[in-house]
């Protein structure tokens, strides 16, 4: 990461966060629950005291099912705000830009919570919010309609704004494995589409893991000549 910002910084790119994720001199838009977790929340996640506050204990003072019912919307709410203040940014930023610069978004979709159907209709709380919030696979299936939509609309507007002239990379961070862990494999089916300018793709190939992204894109632009890594990938478990 650290030379990429380097090589960037030595062509005189600008560089905007529009992500969950702190870079050096540029803060998150949005720090992710997941990424800001303090070191005891950590350590007692899994004690009995924290599984006794959360059931047991909670059980007690409110409703099971309603308390954890409000938890997964507060907690899951906000991702819907955050998605379509990245795609707003995204766009103002590109429109505002005189010099080379790098636009890093971190959209939070297809992810659950699954707001929407395939057509874009906002479906209701106790719909989403439900045991099968992870694994319902028609919604899901309704939501990856949603999010390819939603990209090429984003697509095509960066691209109208800029004459085609920018290099844009959609990709994603995993694959596909709330729907069943037990298949380690499509966790790292992650998508790659990338478009240049030029047109030339001939330095792409087949199942290029996301390692070597930045590596083939600085050899081709910025005439550097860094060697590609191994596209393999380990798999943790946490249970």
């Amino acid at each position: 990461t650290a030379d990429a910002f380097q090589i960037m910084a030595a062509n005189r790119y600008s560089f905007v966060n529009l992500s969950l994720f702190d870079f050096k001199n540029s803060k998150a838009l949005k720090k992710e629950k997941f990424l800001s977790t303090t070191t005891s929340e950590m350590i007692f996640k899994f004690t009995f005291w924290s599984y006794f506050s959360s059931d047991i204990l909670a059980s007690w003072v409110f409703n099971k099912a309603d308390y954890r019912k409000k938890k997964m919307i507060q907690t899951n709410e906000p991702k819907r705000a955050y998605n379509k203040k990245i795609i707003d940014s995204l766009l103002k930023g590109i429109t505002n830009k005189t010099k080379p610069a790098f636009v890093y978004a971190h959209l939070m979709m297809p992810h659950a919570p699954y707001f929407y159907d395939s057509t874009g209709n906002a479906l209701p709380n106790d719909s989403i919010y439900t045991k099968a919030f992870y694994t319902d696979r028609k919604k899901f299936a309704g939501y990856i309609k949603y999010t390819n939509q939603t990209l090429l609309n984003l697509i095509r507007a960066i691209q109208s704004k800029t004459n085609g002239k920018a290099v844009i990379i959609l990709q994603s961070d995993h694959g596909i494995s709330d729907l069943d862990v037990t298949k380690e494999a499509d966790a790292f089916r992650n998508y790659t589409a990338i478009y240049y300018p030029d047109s030339n793709y001939k330095q792409l190939y087949s199942n290029m893991s996301n390692v070597n992204t930045f590596r083939l894109l600085f050899n081709k632009l910025l005439g550097q000549q860094l060697p590609l890594l191994p596209d393999s990938s380990n798999y943790l478990l946490l249970k």
